[in-house]
């Protein structure tokens, strides 16, 4: 249906020739109420079934924080070469949370990868469960409503790549028996006293299942990687709030204890791993130190004690200033040396580690190598990291649905292989400035150890003994300041870790969720209730402007000029079970019912009509625009009634393609008719007394006859546009008969009636209220006339009257509240009836 027809209609419902009012707008309402009431009842009842089968969705979310740290104790070359790598936004804080590391380490923990699938306990229901492991835990085992044995993992853990699918069965022996259920295989054997321990080639868990009764059985499902970082991925959304710092991490579940311990897992999953990642710019450095803290300490005891020994036995107090200020600037030059070793050693060791690195992945992170972070700005490095983290999430994706051949995840190849290239460009760099480091402390080595030797040389010229203690001496106060170095040095590192420790930081915990989130029960049942209102609206319009193409009351008194003779109403259940039940004539047609005086009424209106035409007619021929619009009955309780009234009715079956009427008074359509004496090239054909004038007979004043088809031809026309028929017509016209009516053939159907209209000027249209289109309407008029009939009236037959905007003006037979049935209702012989005898042209 078009807009324009709509927009159409609303105009024609506000501005109308003559303007309908409120309460007709609201008649028309009533009118389909119907339409309206199912709509609302669909709608409300699909609401409430939605509400009803769909899981309930519980959320609960953790608030974090992301930290600023400040670093600045830390002043060294490198910071100074790389020092805008180390600025993360928020963003890339919160797209970091659904890495594969960090989920991993949360499906491992809360077991997400395992499915159970059912229990089934001997002389039980069967327990079908069809969740999460997790789920199961918490709506299960912590309930536990019917206080029966359940299983429990206390450890699981899974490296398998496909999903698999076992059943674990508890023996009579008390042996617990593990079976992979889709290659129906013993895998496993273990007599358990408390739990059973499973080992196999992709999984590896205990299962403890006390109390279990013999011959239980586990069905369970243990998914691979892919489809479990797949399922926790879809249950996360992370958001930040407004323009902090602070993010939210929000899961969805089906269980609220779940929703909460996931979330929380989460967070704490992440913090976990982000502080894995910050302790990696120190890990190289502790071990060096602390082996070196071990050694210079054994070494200064000994130097103290050499020299206390060595000052005792040679009886030495001091030596002369000269020589003290060469001992202490060698002392300041060993220290500046070993301090330089150090970095020398933490670079070496670094660079040892990312060329590693560098050479298994092609690529390595470089982001932990300074410790500072700002939450101003990211680095181009830390962008691209970002990406490659989504590419691979969504390889993972891709590849649950489509082979690794397939071109969107060969795609997703190509662009993470682009990355990494670029990654290592980068890198490239970072390597490139780790050696110009090294080799600038190479250099100053070199520089400081030739001053050492320098010096050295000049108190070699000491005598022996002086020159002994102030070696003595230079080494114990090398090895003290370089002590004090070190542990300045590890302090520095414990400094540098416990701030890393601060940069993610828990706000406000996840809770467990009290009401579900989804689905919105009142909400639906709201939205349901105006769908079905606005659909309910739709419909009406759009079955109103379906009915303002259908022809209506106004219509054709007002535009055609064709005055209505009769309106008869719609028959009502009641009426048209008992004419489809009928064994007696008088259940048969409404104008011989005693119960049906209403109806009596409107044919008795249309009797009247017809006496009072203008131009007395004696011949008249009833059509239609449109089939089952009711006519064959319309002109058999007309006949019926006329012949009451001491009015002699001949009544002739002109719809030679059906021969309805016929049917109607237990004449066989068949019976020699119309077309029987056509053929024969007889002007006389039988006509059958339906009534026949009795003494005995309740009906003596009635007089009906009929003129039946004479059996049913396709090609009707033919014989219709005969010279023989012209030749019947008209000697029929000559019979004693105060009317004859002619029942035909709808007028836009067939070309039947047009034709018979060569013969008979004179018609009555019957046309049915609410069904009657317009425009075939309006065909059939112009058709009519066109062959100079003259429409002496309009019946409208099965009209709603009560229902109809005009009732008031057609009002007469508006207090019976009747349903209609067309001619097909009438039973084509009734049981109990007795044959009708033919009679002569000449006995009529």
């Amino acid at each position: 249906m078009k807009n324009d027809d709509f927009l159409n209609l609303f105009q024609n419902l506000s501005i109308n020739s003559k303007e309908k009012s409120l309460l007709e707008y609201l008649n028309v309402i009533m009118k389909r109420k119907w339409i309206l009431i199912l709509s609302l009842f669909f709608f409300i009842s699909a609401a409430l079934m939605f509400n009803y089968l769909v899981p309930e969705t519980y959320s609960s979310s953790v608030l974090m924080k992301k930290e600023n740290v400040d670093n600045t104790y830390r002043q060294d070359e490198f910071k100074q070469i790389i020092e805008s790598k180390n600025t993360d936004k928020i963003e890339t804080e919160m797209k970091l949370v659904k890495t594969s590391e960090v989920l991993n380490k949360v499906i491992d923990e809360l077991k997400l990868n395992l499915v159970f699938d059912k229990i089934v306990i001997p002389n039980e229901k069967e327990l079908i469960i069809d969740d999460y492991y997790l789920n199961y835990i918490n709506e299960y085992l912590v309930a536990n409503p019917s206080g029966m044995s359940y299983p429990r993992f206390v450890e699981f853990k899974s490296i398998s790549n496909s999903t698999n699918s076992y059943k674990i069965k508890k023996l009579n022996d008390d042996t617990y028996e593990l079976y992979d259920i889709e290659k129906n295989k013993l895998i496993n054997r273990s007599p358990q006293e408390n739990s059973f321990v499973i080992n196999t080639s992709s999984s590896e868990f205990i299962i403890d299942w006390t109390n279990a009764v013999p011959n239980s059985e586990l069905y369970f499902t243990v998914l691979n990687g892919r489809a479990a970082l797949k399922m926790l991925e879809s249950m996360i959304d992370l958001q930040q709030e407004d323009e902090t710092n602070i993010f939210r991490i929000t899961v969805e579940s089906t269980n609220p204890k779940s929703a909460q311990m996931i979330a929380n897992t989460i967070a704490d999953k992440f913090k976990e791993t982000r502080i894995d990642q910050e302790k990696m710019a120190i890990r190289y450095s502790y071990k060096f130190i602390d082996d070196q803290i071990d050694e210079i300490s054994e070494n200064l005891k000994k130097s103290e004690e050499e020299l206390l020994d060595y000052k005792s036995k040679n009886r030495l107090l001091s030596m002369n200033e000269n020589s003290s200020q060469i001992v202490d600037l060698l002392s300041q030059l060993e220290v500046e040396k070993v301090n330089v070793d150090l970095e020398l050693n933490q670079y070496q060791d670094k660079l040892g580690a990312i060329e590693n690195e560098y050479k298994d992945k092609g690529y390595f992170d470089q982001t932990y190598l300074t410790p500072e972070r700002s939450s101003e700005a990211y680095t181009p490095f830390s962008s691209l990291m970002l990406k490659l983290a989504d590419l691979e999430v969504q390889r993972i994706e891709t590849l649950n649905r489509k082979l690794e051949s397939h071109p969107e995840v060969v795609k997703i190849d190509e662009q993470i292989t682009e990355i990494k290239n670029r990654l290592s460009s980068f890198n490239q760099n970072t390597i490139t400035a780790y050696q110009i480091i090294i080799n600038t402390l190479k250099a100053k080595q070199n520089n400081l150890e030739g001053l050492v030797s320098k010096y050295n040389s000049q108190l070699s010229s000491l005598p022996a003994k002086e020159n002994k203690y102030a070696e003595l001496l230079r080494e114990k106060s090398v090895y003290e300041k370089v002590y004090t170095l070190l542990i300045d040095k590890r302090e520095e590192l414990k400094l540098a870790e416990l701030s890393k420790l601060q940069d993610i930081a828990v706000v406000e915990p996840a809770q467990i969720p009290l009401t579900a989130v989804f689905p919105n029960k009142q909400f639906n049942l709201s939205i349901g209730i105006f769908a079905g209102f606005v659909c309910g609206i739709f419909l009406i319009v759009a079955v109103e402007l379906n009915n303002k193409k259908k022809l209506h009351l106004d219509d054709l008194e007002n535009e055609y000029l064709i005055p209505i003779f009769s309106i008869i109403p719609n028959y009502s259940k009641e009426l048209k079970k008992r004419i489809y039940n009928s064994k007696k004539i008088e259940d048969r047609f409404v104008v011989m019912m005693n119960t049906a005086e209403g109806y009596k009424e409107t044919y008795r209106i249309l009797r009247t009509k017809i006496y009072n035409s203008k131009n007395k007619v004696k011949t008249l021929m009833f059509t239609s625009c449109e089939e089952n619009s009711g006519k064959t009955t319309v002109v058999a309780n007309l006949a019926l009634l006329l012949v009451q009234s001491d009015k002699k009715v001949l009544m002739i079956d002109c719809d030679l393609k059906r021969g309805r009427l016929t049917n109607m008074f237990n004449v066989s359509k068949n019976s020699p008719g119309i077309i029987t004496a056509a053929k024969e090239q007889k002007i006389n054909p039988m006509i059958y007394s339906l009534i026949k004038p009795s003494k005995n007979n309740g009906a003596a004043k009635y007089d009906l006859h009929l003129i039946p088809p004479g059996g049913i031809l396709d090609n009707s026309s033919e014989i219709l546009e005969s010279e023989i028929f012209a030749k019947i017509i008209k000697n029929i016209e000559t019979l004693q008969y105060d009317y004859i009516l002619i029942d035909t053939p709808p007028v836009n159907r067939v070309v039947d009636p047009l034709i018979i209209a060569k013969f008979v000027k004179d018609a009555i249209l019957i046309v049915r209220d609410d069904y009657t289109m317009k425009d075939s309407f309006k065909w059939g008029v112009h058709e009519l006339k066109q062959t100079g009939i003259k429409i002496h009236g309009i019946v409208i037959n099965a009209c709603d009257i009560d229902n109809s905007p005009f009732k008031y003006k057609y009002g007469y037979a508006g207090s019976y509240s009747c349903n209609y049935t067309d001619e097909n209702s009438v039973p084509s012989n009734g049981n109990g009836l007795k044959q009708n005898k033919p009679i002569t042209t000449a006995e009529a």
